[in-house]
């Protein structure tokens, strides 16, 4: 069975946790630092392991009556785990001094993208700053309000409109030939349609 793959220290991987620290070197390097140590390691681990079996393919065609299969594979196991030890041993080395030297930025240095951070406001500027923000959150309320008041409008402005279309209607209709009616009649229809313009009227001041 082959030797899993193991980080670049002896502790097995570098978790997401024990990387916290590298998160402001990735921002300037483009990378995490770790991440590119595991890489390098498993592209080591990689390479010998190839080699190895390319190593033991070549015996076993060569020399095909020396070694069973199952020694070559037990033997290219038994030479693997021996490589493994002492490759954890070289990365652990190369990682403190990767990790601590080369991958490292000063405490004095800031990256362009956080220069907003060092930038302080003065008293009048903060006092300033908050008088537009409280401009501002009375100016979205204003907006809001108009907004409000404009959609009622406009259903104030369709109801007198449906309710103009009917008194006109009815009025040009036969039935309401003014000609046509008597005393009583005539009081009833001038009782009925003042009452609706008296609506259409209320309705076009509530409007406006």
């Amino acid at each position: 069975m082959e030797p899993e793959l193991k980080g670049s220290s002896n502790s097995g991987p570098v978790t997401e946790t024990e990387t916290n620290n590298f998160e402001y070197e990735a921002q300037h390097f483009g990378f995490t630092p770790i991440t590119l140590l595991n890489g390098m390691f498993n592209a080591v681990c990689d390479l010998y392991r190839e080699a190895l079996k390319a190593f033991c393919k070549t015996c076993s065609e060569k020399y095909p009556n020396v070694m069973s299969e199952t020694e070559y594979k037990n033997a290219r196991h038994a030479v693997s785990e021996f490589i493994d030890k002492d490759v954890c041993m070289l990365f652990d080395k190369l990682e403190y001094f990767l990790l601590h030297q080369v991958f490292t930025i000063p405490d004095d240095v800031v990256l362009p993208e956080d220069q907003c951070q060092l930038q302080r406001l003065s008293d009048a500027e903060e006092t300033q700053l908050e008088k537009q923000i409280v401009d501002v959150r009375k100016r979205i309320l204003a907006v809001k309000y108009a907004n409000a008041e404009l959609s009622q409008h406009l259903k104030d402005a369709e109801i007198l409109q449906k309710t103009l279309d009917k008194v006109i209607e009815q009025l040009s209709s036969p039935e309401n030939s003014v000609s046509q009616l008597g005393a009583k009649a005539l009081k009833d229809w001038i009782s009925y349609y003042g009452e609706m313009l008296n609506k259409c009227l209320g309705s076009k001041k509530k409007a406006t």
